[in-house]
């Protein structure tokens, strides 16, 4: 089998940028100079050559993907490891988060991206000031975007991220957990923040699909059908405006979006038209009762996608004939193992 695997096209002098981390940047150490030449030539052919200049922060950036690949250090949408750079595309936002309601002074510099890959949930941290719109930062609103009920709820995680977010330390790691919060991981800050209904606050950067170049400081395995939650710093996100593979709303029969007609966009065509009814089963449709529209025909607009897909286009290596396991988790801990031997 090829497992689905698509190395994005990691040329940031292009991508519409909506964070850098200016402060990771620098502590990469990068060259910063473009080496000028001068040639001699006849004098009535004149000289040739350019001057020496200074890298743009893109082309800075361009250069750190090469320095990653260089050292192996740059995973593409697979489970990464701890320590490595992923680069992932997701659905998601960017918002902040406090523990209670009006208790958000110490945590309002922490912008928090908050999405999902086609395998991957993903948590990552940065400093709001290194968030851009229009040429400067969107403003924070003094109501969070999310903030649970309960007063104090995984204040100590919440801190500890925070600590990292000020330091901007390249090398500066969460470590989830502590003496009163010792069983505090970010699946459980994911559920109690992120997934249960406790958005009250406008976003930083609204719902849509993003791409992402993450220093990864850990990984929380697959629960069953959950997939495994990734968490750490980005260098930078890109907003993409244009028909990714996944899958997208065609026609919208509930108002909340609950049950609608969707259909899968690989790049290049449409296929697996169907209803989606995402309700308690005691209240879902029968089918037979909707009339199905016609195939679209169009690109879908990205606006409308629910559900990102990797599209298969390089073979990793693997047998055609092993046999493809169903649980997340086994996933994570063979691709864990994979890289280990291919590096060897």
């Amino acid at each position: 089998m090829n497992r689905k695997f698509t190395p994005l096209n990691g040329d940031a002098i292009h991508k519409n940028l909506v964070y850098v981390s200016s402060a990771k940047l620098e502590q990469l150490l990068l060259k910063k100079m473009k080496q000028g030449f001068n040639v001699t030539l006849p004098a009535q052919l004149g000289g040739a050559g350019h001057e020496s200049r200074e890298l743009a922060t893109r082309e800075l950036l361009e250069s750190a993907i090469a320095l990653f690949e260089k050292n192996q250090n740059l995973i593409y949408e697979e489970v990464p490891e701890s320590g490595e750079w992923l680069m992932v595309r997701f659905l998601g936002k960017c918002g902040t988060a406090w523990p209670w309601s009006g208790g958000g002074d110490e945590f309002q510099n922490t912008a928090w991206w908050v999405g999902r890959s086609e395998k991957l949930k993903l948590l990552a941290y940065g400093h709001s000031s290194h968030v851009l719109g229009n040429g400067l930062m969107p403003a924070i609103d003094d109501k969070a975007t999310w903030w649970p009920s309960t007063p104090g709820s995984y204040r100590k995680l919440l801190e500890s991220v925070t600590t990292v977010v000020n330091a901007d330390d390249l090398d500066a790691e969460v470590v989830p957990g502590s003496i009163q919060e010792s069983a505090a991981t970010f699946r459980g800050i994911d559920r109690f923040f992120f997934s249960d209904g406790v958005e009250r606050g406008a976003p930083i950067l609204q719902e849509g699909v993003y791409e992402m170049l993450l220093r990864v400081d850990g990984v929380e395995p697959g629960e069953g059908d959950n997939a495994p939650v990734v968490f750490g710093s980005p260098l930078w996100v890109a907003k993409v405006n244009w028909a990714v593979p996944g899958t997208y709303v065609v026609e919208s029969i509930s108002e909340t979006r609950d049950v609608s007609i969707v259909a899968s966009w690989d790049g290049q065509s449409w296929s697996d038209l169907h209803v989606r009814d995402q309700r308690e089963p005691f209240m879902q449709v029968n089918d037979d009762n909707i009339t199905l529209p016609s195939m679209p025909v169009d690109p879908p607009n990205v606006n409308h996608l629910i559900e990102l897909e990797i599209q298969p286009n390089q073979d990793t290596g693997l047998s055609d004939d092993q046999p493809e396991s169903n649980s997340i988790e086994n996933e994570y801990w063979f691709a864990r193992i994979w890289r280990r031997i291919f590096r060897k």
